[in-house]
């Protein structure tokens, strides 16, 4: 249910938040659609919350229950479970407010518009001694925008993993990321574990510069995040990026480096790649196979190569003049990663995007 859940926040662009209990539940009888366009309808706002429930009073009820929460769009799944869209809105121009969608309902409380002036908060925050407190996701004074980046999450209160949305400060527009909350708040740029999981299928990695630049795999699995979403990501904030290598079948210590202050450039350079310095931690002991002598150096893939390096290592990668830089996008059989000059087999690797405003 977790993973089903977390993908349809991805399907939707939406980010996962607690509920919070708002005074006294409205009975589920006070939610009501409009006569014109009772069934295969939604109001087009942006949900805080996705949850599945078994029916359409189900979904009621749990509107009732959450802080914020105004008007729901109730869409039956193929296995008739309730895909339960929670709204901190609601139409104000009846069955004009609202867009067609087949195996949908809309529902409004009919006491949404007393209810909102009393919760001055947005995106189904709670407004609680005269302050708001707002779902995990959201921030301001109000609540009244998404989260900068996973940092921020963190910073109020987002424990766990899984995809969120963030509008970096300055941005136009949002990202859907994995964000890894268990500590500090990263974005998980590239997962690859060898062998795949027995539910996961092998995939390749000797792939086009177009996949490369739009992102591929299942973050379950195997997931590269995307040339160009990490470019635009770098556009707004500073970031370490940190690669995390086990190897030799043990869990720590991690042959892990870590790229400081690392500049992407837009694709009309080849998203060039350049850094302040790269280091490890004593207890890491992760050699610079990435090789820190030769920057700033150009992204290449077999279908737009540099020297013939990424057809030669099966995968696309910031290739140094001999084909070296560490590629952990390589074939199966040259994933090493030297640790005290001695190359060590590598069974997952990691690279995670860390907030250099956190150091």
């Amino acid at each position: 249910m977790f993973l089903l859940l977390h993908l349809i926040q991805l399907l939707l662009g939406i980010i996962a938040v607690s509920t919070t209990g708002y005074g006294q539940a409205i009975p589920s009888s006070n939610y009501e659609s409009f006569a014109g366009c009772k069934k295969g309808w939604v109001l087009p706002k942006r949900p805080f919350l996705v949850v599945t429930t078994v029916s359409l009073l189900n979904c009621a009820e749990t509107c009732s229950r959450t802080s914020g929460c105004y008007s729901i769009n109730a869409c039956r799944q193929p296995d008739s479970s309730m895909r339960c869209i929670l709204i901190a809105d609601f139409s104000r121009n009846g069955c004009a407010g609202l867009e067609a969608m087949s195996n949908c309902r809309h529902l409004q409380n009919s006491q949404a518009v007393a209810m909102m002036a009393a919760n001055p908060c947005f995106n189904g925050g709670s407004y609680i001694n005269s302050a708001c407190s707002c779902v995990w996701g959201f921030a301001g004074t109000t609540c009244e925008r998404i989260v900068r980046g996973c940092r921020e999450a963190y910073v109020l209160g987002v424990r766990g993993m899984g995809f969120y949305e963030i509008q970096p400060f300055g941005s136009p527009i949002s990202y859907i990321v994995y964000c890894n909350c268990m500590w500090v708040g990263t974005i998980f740029a590239f997962k690859r574990i060898i062998p795949p999981p027995p539910s996961c299928q092998p995939i390749s990695y000797n792939r086009t510069w177009d996949e490369y630049k739009k992102g591929f795999g299942d973050i379950n699995c195997e997931y590269f995040l995307g040339l160009e979403t990490i470019y635009q990501l770098n556009t707004y904030e500073k970031f370490q990026w940190n690669i995390y290598n086990l190897v030799d079948g043990k869990p720590f210590p991690a042959a892990s480096i870590y790229l400081e202050s690392t500049v992407l450039q837009s694709e009309a350079t080849d998203y060039t790649i350049d850094f302040v310095r790269i280091f490890t931690r004593s207890f890491e002991h992760g050699d610079d196979a990435f090789d820190q002598s030769q920057k700033p150096r150009k992204f290449c893939t077999f279908d737009r190569d540099c020297g013939g390096c990424a057809g030669k290592e099966g995968g696309g990668w910031w290739f140094t003049t001999s084909c070296s830089g560490g590629a952990i996008t390589a074939a199966a059989d040259k994933m090493y990663w030297p640790v005290n000059g001695v190359d060590k087999v590598i069974n997952e690797t990691y690279i995670q995007l860390d907030h250099m405003l956190y150091y």
